[in-house]
């Protein structure tokens, strides 16, 4: 019952909004070389999307191995899922193309948030998640989800639960884009402003 409590309260908790705040590039007068992400929420998660110089686009996805990349998403598992720390896993998938990644993306329902950063932040937090993907994938479990088109590596050195889920993770990698959030990051629910814009 105690336990059943906690989850009715973090349910009740999520409906706070995860605020995020871009720099104003246009303050600037431009002299930064500036480069669009995107977050993605499919409602049952969020992910992190780069294009780079080629046209080229990365998706990247965190989550909980047993649930997100094996696809063991029963409603009798998510107590657990949110409540004991489990294995995280990263996934990822490179896309040829941004109509590519759009025809995608058209399978699902989702919301899309466009982000301006820095282009110099952007190609180092994705240079860098590639080689943490990779580092994992040379020594622990990796799998195809089809149905999500996500390569996933297990992290079983980072816990997944309800306080280091999707949300937090995406958090962390857009303040290492100099993007900043606030928020509980609890629930995929995103509302971007620009750096000085009133509420």
């Amino acid at each position: 019952m105690s336990c059943l409590r906690f989850v009715l309260v973090a349910l009740i908790v999520t409906s706070c909004t995860n605020i995020v705040t871009t720099q104003n590039f246009e303050d600037l007068g431009r002299e930064q070389s500036v480069q669009t992400v995107w977050i993605v929420d499919y409602g049952y998660h969020s992910t992190l999307v780069f294009q780079t110089s080629y046209g080229q686009v990365w998706e990247f996805a965190y989550g909980e191995w047993e649930w997100f990349a094996k696809r063991r998403d029963s409603y009798f598992r998510l107590p657990v899922t949110l409540l004991w720390p489990t294995s995280g896993t990263l996934g990822s998938y490179k896309y040829q193309s941004l109509e590519d990644y759009m025809n995608h993306l058209a399978q699902f329902k989702h919301e899309i948030y466009r982000l301006e950063v820095s282009s110099e932040k952007a190609v180092r937090v994705l240079s860098e998640l590639k080689k943490e993907k990779k580092s994992y994938s040379a020594q622990e479990k990796t799998l195809f989800n089809s149905l999500y088109n996500l390569n996933f590596v297990e992290l079983p050195d980072q816990k997944y639960h309800l306080f280091s889920n999707c949300n937090h993770w995406v958090s962390k990698h857009l303040n290492r884009l100099g993007v900043n959030v606030s928020g509980v990051r609890i629930y995929s629910k995103w509302e971007v402003r620009q750096a000085g814009e009133n509420m």
